[in-house]
């Protein structure tokens, strides 16, 4: 959570959704308290 919040400069109240969003359509998933690369993910080229 804070890597995102820093790297976006935003607050936890706005950087909380965006990543509960990526976890619900599959472009993250939740391991314990990190997040890792989901089935959505597109491939790195």
């Amino acid at each position: 959570m804070a890597q995102v919040r820093d790297a976006l400069g935003t607050s936890r109240k706005h950087a909380l959704p965006l990543l509960a969003h990526l976890d619900a359509t599959g472009v993250t998933r939740r391991r314990g308290d990190v997040r890792v690369a989901g089935p959505r993910l597109p491939p790195l080229s």
